[in-house]
């Protein structure tokens, strides 16, 4: 007795052609002297969503120190190492550095190692060590 393969039917759901597209996007962080490879695919914009007062709330911060907090910088990226596309949090010397080589959104589509160095201890932000990648 032989088992006959049952086929879905005509017009039913099959999973295998299924094309996702990303709803929201993971957040991509910065490891302290850790160089990453992203390429920026959309240009910097404030986010509708305030994730600088998420983040101030993550780190402690409470009532008017986070609700003082600007709306934060994001654009969507892809590391070019795993394929991942993401949000980044732009943090504002990371954006002012590319922004002065790369005005009028001209740095959409390119590819970047960026290095987040330890931050000192009398310094209150981070200053990115940018570099373009050619391919």
């Amino acid at each position: 007795m032989s088992k006959a393969k049952s086929k879905a039917p005509a017009g039913a759901f099959d999973p295998s052609r299924i094309k996702r597209k990303p709803v929201q996007l993971p957040v991509m962080r910065f490891e302290d002297e850790t160089e990453r490879f992203l390429r920026i695919d959309t240009p910097f914009t404030k986010s509708t969503r305030n994730a600088a007062q998420a983040a101030a709330r993550e780190d402690g911060k409470k009532g008017k120190a986070a609700a003082q907090m600007d709306p934060a910088t994001i654009c969507t990226v892809t590391d070019v190492q795993t394929g991942e596309q993401g949000t980044l949090i732009v943090n504002a010397t990371l954006q002012s550095t590319i922004e002065e080589k790369y005005p009028s959104e001209a740095y959409v589509g390119v590819v970047f190692g960026i290095t987040r160095p330890r931050q000192g201890k009398a310094k209150r932000y981070y200053k990115f060590s940018v570099f373009e990648i050619e391919s």
